[in-house]
């Protein structure tokens, strides 16, 4: 489990679709058992996706998404440690990845909305001998602004 952080931009295109475009910092990693080896990888990801809304609250998501790499770290478990663990810096094994988005959200309240999402690298399907992430994240998003026109169209609907 990794934390990530980022913004969110929202574009009302009609009653029924939105088209959203986010800047995220996020971490993607994965474990080796014997010897015990966490991998971390850091990347900056840009989604863009078409948002489908379901109802008042729902909306389903599906996109693409573009990740670039920023650092990494691996952590080996090693008794020979001071504190049990070894970490050392790595070199990024994808610089750069596509990735193909699933997701949908829910609004939990006026400024809280829970997401969940899984991306898919796009070199799955066309790199058969490379790592490819999968990734499923859930989330809180916190809505810091929104739009006037936003706003109203909620007033629209409601009268």
């Amino acid at each position: 489990i990794l934390a990530n952080a980022g913004f969110i931009y929202t574009v009302v295109v009609s009653d029924k679709f939105n088209v959203g475009l986010e800047l995220l910092y996020t971490g993607k990693a994965f474990k080796n058992e014997a010897p015990i080896i966490k991998y971390r990888y850091f990347y900056i990801d840009v989604p863009l996706y078409i948002q489908y809304k379901l109802g008042e609250n729902i909306r389903f998501n599906l996109g693409a998404q573009y990740s670039s790499f920023t650092n990494s770290k691996i952590i080996v478990i090693d008794g020979a440690a001071a504190n049990g663990v070894n970490i050392q810096d790595y070199l990024s094994i994808k610089p750069a990845d596509y990735s193909f988005l699933v997701g949908a959200e829910i609004d939990l309240s006026k400024n809280i909305t829970l997401a969940a999402r899984y991306t898919i690298s796009t070199s799955t399907f066309f790199e058969k001998n490379d790592v490819n992430f999968g990734v499923f994240q859930l989330s809180f998003n916190y809505a810091v602004y929104r739009s006037h026109k936003q706003i109203f169209n909620r007033h629209k609907e409601k009268e």
